[in-house]
């Protein structure tokens, strides 16, 4: 191989390559809209907002109106190597703190690959914006931004308490 067409080969190489992570830092964090009226099926127990099996059915959904947030919750998934997941844990309980009616939950994937699998999570965190009867709203892959998480929350009425 002559070192022209090397040099050709090795120059595409890296541009591929930059755009591949601008597309990746671009996309992560972004917001988007989940399908009209998918119900995640995880239960609150699971995620860490009940301690009793009685309000739960089979699909392990929620019967109970006090196990959801009142109007929204914030549900992240991470795992225990996750460097992001604290600062976003941080910011969502920071955001929930602030409204009344928003509850934010955690679930560690690190040992429940079938959730993983099961709700399509390739990256933590993963943040799941679901309404008060556990209906996916908004999906977030990756770290989210304060104004991410606010702009979707002010469209549903869900505003800050003043202080």
């Amino acid at each position: 191989m002559s070192v022209p067409v090397a040099l050709i080969l090795l120059g595409s190489l890296l541009v591929f390559a930059l755009l591949l992570a601008g597309f990746y830092s671009w996309r992560t964090g972004k917001a988007t809209a989940a399908p009209a009226g998918q119900q995640i099926v995880i239960s609150p127990i699971q995620a860490g907002l009940g301690d009793s099996a009685a309000d739960h059915s089979a699909d392990g959904l929620s019967r109970s109106a006090d196990s959801w947030g009142s109007r929204i919750t914030l549900l992240q998934f991470s795992t225990e190597i996750c460097a992001k997941c604290p600062a976003t844990r941080r910011l969502l309980g920071a955001i929930a703190d602030e409204r009344p009616d928003v509850q934010h939950a955690e679930v560690d994937l690190t040992h429940r690959p079938d959730l993983a699998a099961t709700h399509r999570i390739l990256q933590t965190p993963t943040v799941f914006v679901l309404d008060a009867e556990g209906r996916l709203l908004h999906r977030i892959g990756g770290a989210p931004t304060a104004a991410t998480v606010t702009n979707i929350l002010e469209p549903l009425g869900v505003n800050r308490v003043a202080v």
